[in-house]
């Protein structure tokens, strides 16, 4: 019976739809803290003993794939798997900007050639800007490597005089979506920033994805003036 349960464990693993990075890390950190079989005097014993820690832990590994496929369905779950404030991707400043309601929704969701540019988060300082941006296709599935930022595609920021005061460029650091980001040398006067998108072809010369032309730009407009308040507050 435990052959026959070993091998529907690993045909289950096999059909499962593939999970993103950090489901996967997860579910390799919980099996890998499953304790160690332990040395059974008895040897009468021992066979018995050992086949019920077997049964065991095959029931565990399939709890454990069963319910992170099915919460990774569940749209509000993965949203959050999806986030700047995901394990692996938060540092202390953006904690500190989603505790004090500083974070961001721009609602941007641009649709082109069956491919769509979503932003759902933005944060904006004196020093810097962060922004998840996620490219999906038609069945909503993540692209990470067809969109590539470099001319002709490019995010700009600019000032209230609409100059341009920094560029932003992928971060990394996750699979799940491209992690924005742009630093300036000195804190931000400007209260009003504008975020400027130009995004006019998907493919990946590295990746031999074949270039496809469109336009998935957008742009949206930030307020410094809470995040100024509060860095004024704290010094």
């Amino acid at each position: 019976m435990i052959t026959k349960m070993e091998n529907e464990l690993r045909l289950l693993k096999e059909n499962q739809p593939e999970l993103p990075e950090l489901i996967r890390n997860r579910i390799d950190h919980t099996l890998a803290k499953l304790p160690e079989l332990p040395t059974i005097v008895q040897r009468k014993n021992k066979k018995n003993k050992k086949g019920k820690w077997r049964l065991t832990a095959i029931a565990a590994s399939l709890l454990i794939i069963f319910t992170s496929a099915a919460f990774y369905t569940i749209p509000a779950f993965a949203e959050a798997m999806r986030s700047l404030f995901s394990r692996g991707n938060v540092d202390i400043g953006l904690l500190n900007a989603q505790e004090l309601g500083l974070i961001q929704n721009p609602h941007i969701k641009i649709s082109d050639k069956g491919y769509t540019v979503k932003v759902n988060e933005a944060v904006v300082d004196p020093t810097r800007v962060i922004m998840a941006l996620q490219l999906v296709n038609s069945q909503d599935q993540l692209d990470r490597n067809r969109l590539v930022f470099a001319k002709p595609n490019e995010i700009v920021i600019k000032d209230e005089q609409g100059r341009i005061i920094g560029s932003m460029y992928d971060q990394g650091m996750t699979s799940d979506f491209y992690y924005m980001v742009a630093y300036f040398p000195e804190p931000l006067k400007t209260d009003i920033v504008t975020i400027d998108a130009h995004i006019e072809q998907l493919g990946n010369e590295v990746q031999h994805i074949p270039n496809m032309h469109g336009d998935w730009s957008f742009h949206f407009t930030m307020d410094l003036k809470e995040a100024k308040k509060i860095r004024v507050s704290c010094r």
